[in-house]
């Protein structure tokens, strides 16, 4: 897999014209070996920010016996503050076939609080300070 390459003035790649565009797009893939652990980072990042209460920690990321793991994602590598950026869209999805686990989220309407959060954490890039980055 090649990460980088040098550009060249002559180089018409995709990678030189979408630099030139100044839009990037970001992609991460990765397993979750141990979705209990995973629980328990995201949980410590949720208590972190003002006005996250132990009492919401399951209805933002479920159960930790069955966690939503997308919700649980994105609670850790959501959009944080980057100078000079500005986030145009960010989704975590599953690439397995949805009829193998039903989300948290489908059975006790979670993960409205991490999308709220999310968007305070934006919100907030203008007002240092407020969210850890």
């Amino acid at each position: 897999m090649t990460i980088m390459r040098p550009c060249h003035a002559r180089d018409s790649s995709p990678l030189r014209m979408e630099a030139a565009s100044g839009r990037f797009e970001v992609t991460i893939r990765l397993n979750v070996d141990d979705p209990g652990l995973l629980w328990r980072a995201a949980a410590a990042q949720a208590l972190s920010y003002s006005g996250c209460e132990a009492t919401d920690l399951e209805e933002m990321l479920g159960p930790i016996e069955d966690p939503n793991l997308a919700d649980c994602v994105a609670m850790l590598l959501g959009p944080r503050a980057l100078s000079g950026c500005l986030y145009e869209a960010f989704a975590v999805r599953a690439v397995e076939p949805a009829a193998v686990r039903e989300p948290a989220s489908r059975r006790s309407g979670a993960g409205d609080t991490v999308r709220r959060l999310h968007r305070e954490r934006r919100t907030a890039a203008t007002r240092p300070g407020l969210f850890p980055g």
